[in-house]
């Protein structure tokens, strides 16, 4: 990390990982892309070392919800698992040492780790986390030193693979959601830092024409943005009749209300042509989007006039 502190600065200073650091200063360092090799993916050679289910089944597990592996399709996430490698360490070794060159990314199978950052306990990783992965993005040296508490064996994905098949996936990701979150009102008041992590915490979901997406009276955990095509919101009346209030295009968001006040959905959406959205869970909502909720509230008037629509709708047909 770049800050110019003094070794009792840094003794002072609040226990954090190193994530956490530069979350505060709302700062990452300074990308700097090795050089790799000129060939395409299709040339390249991945390692491969075999496994059996039951260890593919661990290391999906781990890698599902980091954000890093989320834009892998199938092939992808199959080149990454059979790349990874077996390692096993003793109680009190380590396993990344602070100021070290970076050289694989990490999930840790079994037993339990300790995170130390200036000698200070940070954090404790235990079995299905993974770590290792800001001095491969970065290019930087380690920020600080992973130990085994117990004995451990932990899956290693090479540099190379880490970086072609992971960073340069992502990266193109977050460039192409943070464009699509540029574009929305709503989002306007962030920096770019903050659409940076919101970008990083989205998924990408697709239904056909017709497909639901969500339903009215249902619990859903997600936030919804259209990223391309055309959905409808469709109310269920008292009286059984279903009646459109609203259409969403590319830029609109839903799904707010029902997180915001911990209720069952309110609407039925439906795509009414092919749908490309991405989708935010309920704590990355609440934690990413926290401070916009007032905002979201005071929008949710939209909601209230196309249900009023519907009222007098149904006044008059009844006149």
């Amino acid at each position: 990390m770049a800050e110019d502190q003094s070794d009792d600065d840094k003794q002072d200073e609040e226990p954090a990982s190193a994530v956490a650091y530069m979350s505060r200063n709302k700062r990452m360092p300074g990308v700097s892309a090795e050089p790799l090799p000129a060939e395409t993916d299709d040339d390249v050679k991945f390692p491969h070392t075999e496994k059996t289910q039951a260890q593919l089944a661990r290391i999906k597990q781990a890698i599902q919800h980091n954000f890093l592996f989320q834009s892998l399709d199938l092939e992808q996430n199959a080149i990454v698992t059979g790349a990874m490698f077996e390692r096993k360490y003793r109680q009190g070794e380590s396993i990344i040492t602070q100021g070290d060159d970076g050289d694989n990314f990490y999930v840790l199978d079994s037993g339990v780790c300790e995170c130390f950052l200036y000698d200070k306990l940070v954090k404790v990783y235990e079995a299905g986390e993974t770590f290792g992965e800001l001095a491969l993005m970065y290019n930087t040296p380690r920020a600080a030193t992973i130990k085994a508490k117990t004995d451990v064996v932990v899956w290693g994905l090479d540099r190379v693979t880490f970086r072609r098949m992971i960073m340069d996936t992502a990266s193109r990701k977050r460039k192409l959601y943070e464009s699509l979150l540029e574009s929305i009102p709503l989002l306007s008041a962030l920096d770019k830092y903050e659409r940076a992590k919101i970008a990083d915490s989205l998924v990408e979901v697709t239904y056909q024409a017709d497909a639901h997406i969500i339903t009215q009276g249902e619990v859903s955990d997600d936030f919804y943005l259209v990223a391309e095509g055309e959905a409808r919101v469709v109310k269920t009346m008292e009286d059984g009749q279903e009646l459109e209030v609203l259409r969403y295009s590319k830029g609109d968001y839903f799904g707010e209300l029902a997180l915001l006040n911990n209720t069952v959905r309110a609407a039925t959406v439906i795509a009414v042509t092919n749908l490309r959205c991405v989708k935010m869970d309920r704590e990355s909502f609440v934690r990413l989007l926290g401070p916009l909720q007032d905002i979201m509230l005071r929008n949710s008037h939209v909601y209230s006039e196309a249900e009023r629509r519907l009222a007098q709708q149904q006044r008059s047909a009844t006149v």
